[in-house]
């Protein structure tokens, strides 16, 4: 038998948001007014490559400059000790599902070596087009309670069909986040299955009026996860 951990990414994983702290990279360090306008719910990746094409052609931001910024970015507190437990144990799986990009989560995740522990990453696909970064949307949906370019559930019960494909059924499935993208594949889970929303933001507040099926628990430090895991085995 086997438990399934799912990660969000930021201020999951890591303890800040990637895409707005390369923001710091803009004059005067953030983006100006007529950037923050091209802003609209549920259009992040759009807004995004907004962003990158102004730090390009105005701040001939280079991708080693996007790979200092994103060096100052810590992991968040008990997650290299909860990382490291999930690496050494074989009936535990781990993927990342997350509206960061390919990118951003891949120089992170080698710059604190733990590059192989995800067995999958599901995010926007990220590349540098001409010296510019550009983030490409994970997928279409067709609902509207998601951002436009993923929706975490249908990643979710779209891997966890695959696997059982595979012969390999999951005896709980644990999901770790902290946003309001978060609360639909939260609301995927069942009884058996346990939700770990950070402590003081969204998903924590929208579980506070909504119930789902799967026991929540509230989070600040990954080591208030490990001993969920550690009672699996």
């Amino acid at each position: 038998m086997k438990l399934l951990v799912v990660f969000d990414f930021d201020h999951t994983i890591v303890d800040d948001n990637t895409d707005t702290h390369v923001m710091k990279l803009g004059e005067n360090g953030r983006v100006p007014d007529f950037v923050e306008a091209k802003q609209k719910k549920g259009h992040w990746t759009a807004f995004m490559n907004s962003v990158f094409s102004y730090l390009f052609n105005n701040c001939k931001i280079s991708k080693s400059q996007y790979q200092s910024i994103l060096s100052e970015i810590p992991l968040t507190p008990g997650f290299a000790t909860l990382i490291q437990y999930i690496d050494s144990n074989n009936n535990i799986d781990c993927i990342i599902v997350s509206d960061s990009n390919t990118w951003f989560i891949e120089v992170i995740l080698s710059l604190h070596g733990i590059s192989s522990v995800p067995q999958k990453i599901f995010t926007n696909k990220a590349e540098f087009v001409g010296g510019c970064l550009k983030v490409s949307p994970y997928h279409h949906h067709d609902h509207e309670t998601c951002p436009i370019n993923m929706c975490k559930r249908k990643v979710l019960k779209e891997f966890v069909d695959a696997k059982k494909e595979q012969g390999i059924q999951y005896q709980q499935i644990f999901y770790v986040g902290d946003g309001g993208n978060d609360f639909c594949p939260a609301a995927f889970l069942q009884e058996n299955d346990i939700v770990f929303a950070r402590k003081g933001y969204a998903l924590h507040k929208k579980l506070r009026d909504c119930d789902i099926h799967a026991d929540v628990q509230i989070w600040d430090s990954g080591l208030e996860i490990l001993p969920f895991l550690e009672k699996f085995g």
